[in-house]
């Protein structure tokens, strides 16, 4: 690689992180297929999107819906792009709504973060009896980008993917929602050279280097436009009455 291109991609690289992780994830994650949402039993009344990030979801439901997440920024970014929302600051353990405010609440590619006994009561807490919840990922599929002369990532202590593949997310369902059935879409993610690079940058264990690191890594990415194959998923359950 000629040491010019080498700078540009480094100085590219610094200014996206300066953007932040919200510009990181419109940039670069992928949106859901409408034809998942088709195929779920979704009420006409209100809904929530939890752990809503930038908009991914959120611009698919129709009002009223509620975007409840963390991150100011995240929410500064999914009123642009999904103005129809009521975006509040929140977390799965205290969602500010008041009991049975929902007919539904979904949560798109983050349960495995928060699967735990106190996040499944205050979902069911906002839930009205026999409500839904939906909980959706992104299962990649065969062929994957190259990630060109990538240095080996710190281990994370914990892996979203080996979490969901466990199961374990079902545990603090039980006793409060019925068993969760399964639908599924296949899609892909296109991605200019640009967007690749925002892709790999917002994953966590990429985040977490330090920065010269992190633009060595997103240096070593090929200037080409990829697609990704993916499987969206669906596990959607009611909440018992």
């Amino acid at each position: 690689m000629r040491r010019d291109a080498h700078d540009d991609r480094r100085a590219l690289s610094r200014a996206w992180l300066q953007e932040g992780v919200a510009a990181l994830y419109e940039r670069g994650r992928p949106g859901w297929p409408p034809e998942l949402l088709d195929a779920l039993p979704l009420p006409d009344g209100p809904k929530l999107d939890l752990a809503a990030g930038t908009r991914k979801l959120t611009r698919l439901l129709d009002a009223p819906v509620f975007a409840v997440d963390p991150s100011q920024a995240m929410l500064d970014r999914l009123r642009l792009e999904a103005p129809h929302a009521e975006a509040l600051v929140g977390h799965a353990e205290a969602i500010p709504l008041g009991d049975g405010s929902v007919e539904a609440v979904l949560v798109a590619d983050a349960f495995h973060w928060f699967a735990t006994d106190a996040a499944a009561a205050e979902i069911a807490r906002v839930l009205r009896p026999g409500g839904l919840l939906v909980l959706l990922w992104h299962v990649p599929g065969q062929g994957l980008p190259s990630l060109g002369a990538l240095p080996a990532l710190p281990k994370r202590p914990f892996s979203p993917t080996k979490a969901r593949e466990s199961g374990a997310w079902r545990d603090p369902l039980r006793g409060r929602f019925t068993e969760p059935e399964l639908v599924g879409a296949e899609h892909v993610l296109r991605l200019d050279a640009d967007g690749w690079r925002a892709h790999v940058a917002s994953w966590s264990g990429v985040a977490v280097l330090p920065e010269d690191e992190r633009a060595r890594v997103l240096a070593s990415l090929a200037d080409d436009d990829v697609v990704i194959p993916l499987r969206a998923e669906a596990w959607w359950c009611r909440r018992d009455p």
